[in-house]
């Protein structure tokens, strides 16, 4: 008897490390990025940081966000706090959300406590109209790798005699760095007689499977391949430069670029969009998820890595003017 309880103990552990390797969590994977000395281990760390949104069409509907033309560039103006006042069940729908998600290993950043941080920190002192956006502030004060986008409307059947409702809903996780939609779910005019933020909560919890597996299988893609951004590279108005004359050595401004990007975006993945005398543009550019030192990596960083060179090599002045974690803007203003 006593030989069989040491080996039970001496078992135990190894019993308990495979229970939990075996679980569905969006980090248990072995996704390592290329091209690096070491390999990148998504367990121990790049763990995805995920934050739940309001969508614009929900904001708009609560009077919420406002449409504003800033030198001809549309923009909006969105207020989550409002929000929160105007919806007396968004704040529970959104914590429902991000209870069963925090329970199957994804860290989250807190909506509400974020921006409360960025209001303490006076964020939106001397910053431009577009930058006092909240979902921009948000996005490159938190760094959020994914932005979970919640829909809903709830409507009133005014045929039925008790006055049943009915809940159309769409759910969407959202790379913050490419824009791009990577998992969703959506369901139109299922019964909401138990409130929104419980019908969410069902609906969230029967599809929970789904998202995260296609969140986990786009994330492990990121950590391979790099994060996927556009750039954008313009004269500012009245500068005598023209982007197609020779810069060095028989080439030209926008040729080198295109060098660059060879040699400095993520095994050499870019695509050109637009090239004229006084605009580049260039989308799909994959770039590295860390720096050196471990901290995220984004399209402003990219964006200052280029432009130091271009004012070292060419003596060129250059003003970094990116405003997400996604679009890298320089505006070149002289030499």
């Amino acid at each position: 008897m006593k030989k069989y309880f040491i080996g039970l103990l001496f078992f135990c552990p190894f019993i308990f490390s495979m229970c939990i390797s075996g679980n569905d969590k969006l980090t248990e994977n072995n996704a390592t990025q290329r091209n690096e000395t070491e390999p990148v281990n998504v367990n121990e760390q790049q763990k995805p940081t995920l934050m739940v949104l309001p969508s614009d069409a929900l904001l708009q509907r609560l009077l919420c966000i406002k449409t504003i033309d800033n030198q001809g560039i549309t923009s909006y103006q969105r207020d989550y706090q409002k929000a929160f006042l105007k919806d007396s069940e968004l704040k529970f729908v959104i914590a429902d959300i991000q209870s069963q998600f925090i329970q199957v290993g994804f860290p989250l950043e807190d909506l509400e406590q974020s921006l409360k941080s960025i209001n303490n920190e006076s964020s939106t002192d001397n910053v431009s109209m577009i930058q006092k956006d909240s979902k921009t502030l948000l996005l490159n004060t938190v760094h959020p790798d994914i932005v979970l986008e919640i829909d809903y409307l709830s409507v009133v059947d005014g045929r039925s005699r008790n006055l049943k409702t009915s809940l159309t809903y769409s759910f969407k996780a959202i790379d913050s760095y490419s824009n791009k939609t990577i998992a969703s779910i959506q369901n139109t005019g299922i019964s909401n007689s138990d409130g929104t933020a419980k019908t969410m909560k069902n609906e969230i919890e029967k599809n929970m499977s789904t998202m995260t597996d296609q969140i986990r299988n786009s994330f492990a893609d990121i950590v391979r391949n790099g994060r996927e951004i556009t750039l954008r590279v313009s004269v500012a108005d009245g500068v005598n430069l023209n982007l197609s004359e020779i810069s060095s050595k028989d080439n030209t401004f926008d040729g080198f670029i295109y060098e660059w990007l060879k040699n400095n975006s993520f095994g050499g993945t870019f695509k050109r969009d637009k090239a004229t005398d006084l605009e580049l543009r260039y989308k799909n550019i994959r770039i590295k998820t860390l720096d050196k030192n471990g901290q995220p990596y984004t399209a402003f960083d990219f964006s200052n890595n280029l432009i130091n060179v271009l004012k070292n090599k060419f003596g060129v002045k250059c003003k970094n003017n990116t405003q997400s974690l996604s679009d890298a803007f320089i505006l070149i203003e002289g030499r």
